[in-house]
């Protein structure tokens, strides 16, 4: 986990590496939740590649996005199946990549916001 500031009110907390999975994503959630109690959370999650380690399973990351959709305020999904299968709830945007979803970011994020990042990806 690497926390760094995006800009002058917006912390990027980088989860996404090869070893993301359902356990330390919701790690990683809770404790967002619990350190910033005040900020509206932007979660990008997904799978870049399936052939990394163990992968993360999209019935784990449903999961995750079914049991936070409530307190995260917004989602960009990458991986256009797994978009598929949750794009009719409100305030989930798709992105084909984790740099590409930066792109999405930049238009949706407002001040004071949070943006942790949780995908399987190389790096």
């Amino acid at each position: 986990m690497n926390i760094k500031k995006y800009s002058k009110n917006i912390i990027y907390i980088d989860n996404s590496n090869s070893g993301t999975n359902k356990k330390n994503t919701i790690f990683i959630i809770n404790y967002v939740i619990e350190s910033y109690k005040d900020k509206n959370i932007l979660l990008i999650i997904g799978e870049e590649s399936k052939n990394i380690c163990e992968g993360f399973p999209y019935d784990d990351i449903l999961h995750i996005i079914n049991k936070y959709y409530y307190r995260v305020i917004k989602f960009i999904v990458i991986g256009k199946k797994l978009y598929q299968k949750i794009k009719m709830k409100k305030n989930i945007y798709y992105s084909e990549s984790l740099e590409k979803s930066f792109n999405i970011v930049n238009k949706i994020i407002k001040e004071n916001e949070i943006i942790i990042s949780c995908v399987k990806c190389f790096r």
